[in-house]
């Protein structure tokens, strides 16, 4: 999920790791929600971003009918 968040971090002694606040959704998520991206650099510095994210429920019922 980072990597599809994160497409222009960059530092010149190199990314260390990039963590979100939250990487996993369900149905009980649908709604737009504010997630934190942390990008720490090999010495240790960081900075964060806040990243806007919308869940949408788009998978209809299925019907399983006796008959």
């Amino acid at each position: 999920v980072a990597d599809v968040l994160n497409a222009a971090s960059s530092d010149a002694c190199g990314i260390a790791s990039e963590v979100l606040s939250q990487t996993s959704f369900d149905c009980s998520d649908v709604g737009t929600f504010d997630i934190t991206l942390t990008v720490t650099d090999v010495n240790s510095n960081e900075t964060q971003k806040t990243i806007s994210v919308t869940v949408e429920d788009t998978t209809p019922p299925v019907v399983d009918a006796v008959t």
